[in-house]
């Protein structure tokens, strides 16, 4: 059974594969991406770049507070807020958004690619607590895995 299974699974890949090169055939798409394969390379693969402040400020749309105005790692923030640390070939739907609000420490809805910021009147209040926002998740769930693996 594992066999055939195999076997299913590589001859649909390769018929995908080959219809999807019978498409590019069309417009004789396929005969320029064979001449210039690097010139392709971007649209073909995925090729995750390294995050920068202007990408991440360009991915997101800031709405402020009417009390408000206006992190450790690029990838921690976007991972924070989206669950996921690189930009997806597809880009994020629906757009990113920071929201300003009174509280403590950072919320986050990756369903909504959210980030509610909280308002702080220091600099280094809101530094330490979004330090804190930030990785304490991973603390508290890698402290309740290893509770329960030890419980069972």
């Amino acid at each position: 059974p594992f066999k055939f299974s195999y076997k299913v699974d590589a001859y649909v890949f390769f018929q995908c594969v080959y219809r999807f090169c019978d498409g590019l055939e069309t417009l004789d798409v396929l005969n320029k991406v064979r001449q210039h394969p690097r010139a392709f390379l971007p649209l073909l693969c995925f090729l995750p770049e390294p995050l920068t402040a202007d990408k991440v400020d360009s991915l997101f749309q800031i709405s402020w507070s009417e009390e408000g105005k206006g992190p450790t790692k690029l990838g921690d923030l976007l991972a924070f807020t989206t669950g996921s640390n690189v930009i997806p070939p597809m880009g994020l739907t629906p757009a990113p958004t920071i929201e300003f609000q009174m509280g403590k420490y950072p919320i986050a809805n990756t369903c909504a690619n959210c980030l509610r910021l909280p308002i702080h009147h220091r600099y280094e209040d809101f530094k330490m607590n979004m330090d804190f926002g930030f990785h304490r998740p991973l603390k508290l769930k890698s402290h309740y895995m290893i509770h329960n693996i030890l419980k069972t």
